[in-house]
Order: C-alpha cells, then sequence, then structure tokens
C-alpha cells in the first residue's frame, strides 16, 4: 500500500500517517505528506511533519493537531442533543 491524502491539509494528512502506521509493515510500501505544498498552514508546527526525509508522528494525544480557532470562522450550522 501506498497511504496518502493528495493535495491536503496537515489535518487529512496527519489521518492518512495514523491509517499508514496502523498498516502492518510488510503491506506498507510508502506515505507522502502534501500540506507543505499548500501556503497558509491552520496548524502551524503541529501533526504529521517531514523531518530530513522522514515522517514525524505527532506526540500529542488523538490525532495531534489543533487548529488555531480563528482560522475557522463562524460554524455553518449547530446541532445539540434535543431534549427529552
Amino acid at each position: 500500500m501506498h497511504v496518502e491524502d493528495t493535495g491536503g491539509t496537515v489535518f487529512a494528512d496527519t489521518a492518512a500517517m495514523h491509517l499508514a502506521l496502523s498498516t502492518p509493515r510488510g503491506n506498507r510500501l510508502a506515505s507522502w505528506l502534501a500540506h507543505a505544498h499548500i501556503s497558509d498552514d491552520p496548524a502551524p508546527g503541529q501533526g504529521a511533519r517531514n523531518d530530513g526525509g522522514w515522517t514525524r508522528p505527532p506526540d500529542r494525544p488523538g490525532i495531534g493537531v489543533e487548529p488555531e480557532e480563528s482560522w475557522l470562522g463562524e460554524p455553518s450550522a449547530i446541532y445539540t442533543e434535543a431534549a427529552s
């Protein structure tokens, strides 16, 4: 397998890296990070990063990326649990 997200953000790249790392080594050929080709980085220094040609996984819990909230803007919808 060659696991990648072509042209995504650091969020998509990090999710793809999690998938690649959970794929048995014998079935994994390579992965590629595409977010370095995007001019704006919504999570500087976070998530999967290239470190000398190798992917460095995040050292934070979960996916390892927390976006800068000011980049997100206003929500298009808000869903709440219905009262019972």
